[in-house]
């Protein structure tokens, strides 16, 4: 299957998100925060990355554009709850700055396997 790295900093989410992936047969490497991920994916490579996107130290709206511009082909996948700034605007500006798709949190794991299959061609 795919190798995904999932950056969030809920650690009871991060738990059940890696047990749905791993239960698919995905490689999953996880990060509690943006800095942690984005370190990560310079030292080993991934199919899609799953970021939160309000997260101390490094944001994923930080990250995503880090990630864009030094992996351009790689998928990514942006979520968030919520904040000081709705979810939506969060993942409208994500999808702007190169998410290839979004999920507002919370979501099934249906819908999370549906996005996984349009990224990628499998789930």
């Amino acid at each position: 299957m795919s190798r995904i790295l999932l950056v969030d900093d809920n650690l009871d989410f991060l738990k059940v998100q890696l047990r749905f992936l791993e239960s698919l047969g995905h490689q999953v490497e996880c990060a509690r925060d943006g800095k942690e991920g984005f370190e990560i994916s310079q030292t080993q490579s991934f199919d899609l990355i799953i970021s939160d996107i309000l997260m101390p130290e490094r944001e994923g709206i930080e990250s995503i554009r880090g990630w864009r511009k030094e992996f351009p082909n790689i998928k990514i996948l942006a979520i968030s709850g919520g904040g000081s700034t709705s979810a939506r605007e969060n993942l409208t500006l994500a999808a702007y700055l190169g998410a290839n798709a979004t999920l507002m949190k919370p979501y099934s794991l249906t819908d999370l396997r549906q996005k996984l299959a349009e990224l990628l061609g499998n789930g």
